[in-house]
């Protein structure tokens, strides 16, 4: 599957005027060029031979957040990587694009779960990642797939864009019409029918026949106490209930 596979430096240093090298977080940023990366020293660097990597390797972030992934593009080549990136060389055999889908598939999420378990930071080390086991057909086929994936997740991106435009939208339209509600500039009484109209002393019994239900037979002041606390403190000003009155008379 792969030629080769390293991990990075170990303990970096920091030199502005070294070597760029590549962190977890440079995997997903838009970096688009070395110079916005940390620097170590040529020294250092040139511990670390194996890890300058060169166009077309395939990175992967092997300590705390797995696999994470970028392929190498000339903006990046000669950089150097810290010890959290793994680089992988693929064989001939295989086309990188599909060698990255296949760390971001849920096998591959379960096999890292499987094999780092129990430690305080997990770190997926290079045995491990060797014994990784996956089918991979013609080389073709690869390429195939791979596209069809591509072409898979920008639809798939494309959707989740619309549908967080539309929540946008909706948000502002449902703030414009609660600010016209509040202000008076619409009327929202709508047209009042039989049918709309809820009856106060109905809503009142309801309220009156479910702490009965709730807290068992009471007189005729729990009850007004109950509609009071539902409206005072649950907020069901609907009920506008006159308390002192019917205490001492009919509920409804």
């Amino acid at each position: 599957m792969y030629k080769r596979q390293r991990y990075g430096v170990l303990v970096p240093d920091d030199d502005p005027d070294g070597v760029p090298m590549l962190r977890i977080k440079d995997l997903t940023a838009e970096v688009t060029d070395s110079d916005s990366l940390m620097k170590i020293s040529a020294e250092l660097s040139d511990q670390y031979p194996n890890t300058v990597v060169e166009e077309g390797d395939l990175l992967l972030s092997v300590v705390g957040t797995i696999g994470s992934t970028r392929i190498v593009g000339p903006e990046l080549a000669g950089v150097n990587l810290s010890r959290a990136i793994a680089r992988l060389r693929p064989s001939d055999a295989v086309y990188t694009p599909y060698l990255r889908w296949i760390f971001e598939s849920l096998p591959f999420t379960q096999y890292v779960d499987l094999t780092c378990v129990g430690t305080a930071q997990r770190v997926l080390n290079m045995d491990d990642l060797s014994a990784l086991r996956f089918a991979f057909p013609a080389i073709e086929e690869q390429r195939r797939i791979s596209e069809a994936l591509d072409r898979a997740v920008v639809k798939f991106d494309d959707l989740i864009n619309r549908a967080r435009q539309a929540v946008g939208l909706l948000k502002e339209r449902r703030s414009a019409l609660i600010s016209a509600a509040v202000t008076g500039k619409i009327d929202v009484r709508g047209e009042v029918t039989a049918d709309n109209v809820v009856s106060l002393d109905e809503y009142r019994a309801a309220v009156g026949a479910v702490a009965i239900a709730k807290l068992g037979k009471m007189g005729r002041m729990a009850v007004m106490k109950a509609g009071y606390l539902a409206e005072a403190y649950a907020g069901m000003h609907e009920l506008q209930g006159r308390y002192e009155r019917n205490a001492a008379g009919p509920y409804c």
